[in-house]
């Protein structure tokens, strides 16, 4: 992937982030912490049809980890819930270990989406900077209203 490219959409959604704001219509709602770094990311989710249609974050953090849930809300809307779980668990996998997901062509332009996260040199800690916001997703869907990515 081209590193120049990769900078400029982490410095975009960074600087602009997309859907950064509160939904009072959420259906549900859950707050991520990463106390090693202290970000925090509150997903919120309006849910019809268990189809996610709209998506909204409120948080404070890192470039990266605020970069990471600007992406979340323009890649995931409009998904179901099971495919929403199935690209954040394709993000976290690749990212930890490399493998490159295969997905049926619905999931396609979703992936290309959010990819290029998975190019990042990080550390470990800066690892959970770009999955706080989709492991923060993950359990919003669950039902749960607060999580921790330090203890998953």
């Amino acid at each position: 992937m081209d590193t120049e490219f990769l900078k400029e959409l982490i410095l975009d959604h960074a600087r602009n982030p997309r859907n950064n704001r509160r939904l009072s219509s959420a259906d549900w709602e859950c707050l991520g912490e990463n106390p090693l770094c202290g970000d925090q990311v509150s997903i919120q989710v309006v849910i019809k049809n268990d189809h996610l249609i709209e998506l909204a974050f409120a948080g404070r953090g890192c470039a990266l980890s605020q970069a990471s849930a600007s992406l979340l809300t323009e890649s995931c809307a409009g998904l179901d819930k099971q495919s929403a779980l199935v690209i954040a668990n394709a993000l976290r996998d690749t990212i930890i270990s490399g493998n490159q997901p295969q997905f049926t062509n619905s999931l396609n332009t979703t992936w290309n989406n959010v990819e290029p996260l998975t190019a990042i040199s990080a550390n470990p800690a800066r690892v959970k900077c770009i999955l706080l916001a989709w492991h923060t997703l993950k359990h919003a869907l669950i039902g749960e209203t607060s999580t921790c990515i330090d203890r998953d």
